[in-house]
């Protein structure tokens, strides 16, 4: 059982980190295509 809940917390903690990286990868994206349309 505690084994379980500490599996089911690293998960949570797993999964908020990718979607952490996911956002900085847009936000880095999105910047870089608004920075090429300002420069052509």
């Amino acid at each position: 059982m505690n084994l379980l809940v500490k599996w089911r917390m690293l998960h949570e903690k797993l999964r908020t980190i990718c979607a952490v990286k996911v956002l900085e990868y847009l936000f880095m994206a999105a910047r870089n295509i608004v920075y090429v349309l300002l420069m052509s």
